[in-house]
């Protein structure tokens, strides 16, 4: 399923760096925001923005580095969302 309205930022830093305060502030433009969601789930949280009949159309997600695996993970996901139709910026 194709989702090119869908908006999607992916915000990401060290610890102390403001990732949380810059989502709130997505999500007072009227984004929806999580915070603290692993990499792997990233493409079920766009496919279900894509199912939602435009309910859902601007994402901000809160990424943390900390994991060993952040790397990989997150390209995987950003991979995977990419074959959504969905272009994230991160």
């Amino acid at each position: 399923m194709s989702a090119p309205g869908l908006q999607l930022v992916v915000v990401t830093g060290l610890p102390g760096a403001g990732r949380s305060t810059a989502a709130k502030c997505l999500e007072d433009l009227g984004w929806f925001d999580v915070d603290n969601l692993p990499p792997a789930l990233l493409p079920t949280m766009v496919d279900l923005a894509t199912r939602s009949q435009g309910a859902v159309g601007k994402i901000a997600v809160v990424v943390d580095v900390r994991s060993r695996a952040f790397s990989s993970d997150l390209r995987t996901a950003l991979d995977e969302i990419g074959k959504l139709g969905v272009r994230p910026r991160v």
